[in-house]
């Protein structure tokens, strides 16, 4: 019976784990969802724009209205060359804010994976905290196989060497340090 209380224990643990990073990623990918949501009204409100624009470029009145109700908006005097590079200009900012987004490879290990998984082993009691500014994780004997210094990263045994290599980082890591220097 104590032995199932101890499994009913550890599954708790693991749903508690899975809430957490699930938490996490919905509401990570919220945020985006809403900038990607007000990225794309943007573009179409930039394309209407445009669009009204070559509509009224055969009636000079028309464009001379629509240009003082956009002139208005910014708080600037436009002629149709000016307010076209003008939105050239916002759009452009958005090209380079997507450009920026690189596809990763979703198997990569980056910090924000590497805190959820921290925080999902603190919060199943894989790892420990010190209030001293440290962490450790035991072994089944309950003593620490490794230490982690929070305010110098620095661990005992070292172990981060090996961690690179397993996972192919060590190259990496020795580029950004050259390119540092």
């Amino acid at each position: 019976m104590a032995k199932k209380n101890k499994e009913l224990t550890l599954e708790e643990k693991k749903i508690t784990e899975l809430l957490e990073r699930l938490n996490i990623a919905l509401n990570i990918s919220l945020q985006e969802n809403e900038l990607w949501k007000q990225r794309l009204n943007f573009l179409f409100s930039q394309i209407d724009r445009v669009k009204n624009i070559r509509a009224l470029m055969d009636n000079t009145e028309l464009i001379q209205a629509y240009l003082l109700l956009q002139g208005n908006r910014y708080k600037e005097k436009f002629d149709t060359i000016s307010l076209l590079e003008k939105i050239s200009k916002e759009v452009e900012l958005v090209e380079k804010e997507l450009e920026k987004k690189e596809p990763t490879n979703e198997n990569e290990l980056d910090n924000e994976k590497l805190l959820v998984m921290l925080g999902g082993k603190i919060a199943t009691g894989e790892i420990k905290h010190i209030s001293s500014g440290f962490l450790y994780e035991e072994d089944h004997h309950g003593k620490g196989k490794i230490i982690l210094e929070l305010a110098t990263g620095k661990t005992e045994p070292d172990r981060i060497n090996k961690f690179f290599e397993k996972h192919g980082l060590n190259k990496k890591n020795e580029d950004k340090r050259k390119l540092k220097e």
